[in-house]
């Protein structure tokens, strides 16, 4: 008896998915023979990964034309003086790293 409820228990365990995902949102669809069908709506991660992509790609582009704009040498002698500061540290971290893998 348990065997033959086992296609109604996957069927009422997809109906009980499916209405789990509409009751987070659906979008209403009008088929070719006029029936009203309700889809759950498509997944939309709460992470904004296509803005990250596109900050970091307008970054790149803005870095580039500001070299091109101002040139190689000036656009060194701008950004080294900013760097000076958190580079030392990064810097001397790398050095003890290096000291320690060779000895």
């Amino acid at each position: 008896m348990a065997q033959a409820n086992l296609p109604f228990e996957k069927r009422l365990k997809q109906i009980t998915r499916k209405h789990d995902q509409l009751a987070k949102g659906a979008v209403r669809s009008l088929t070719s023979d006029g029936l009203i069908v309700m889809k759950p709506r498509a997944y939309r991660p709460k992470f904004p990964l296509r803005f990250i992509i596109v900050l970091v790609v307008l970054g790149f582009v803005f870095k580039g034309l500001l070299l091109a704009s101002i040139g190689n040498v000036a656009y060194a002698e701008r950004v080294t003086p900013k760097f000076d500061s958190c580079g030392a540290v990064f810097g001397s971290f790398g050095i003890v790293r290096i000291g320690k893998s060779s000895g």
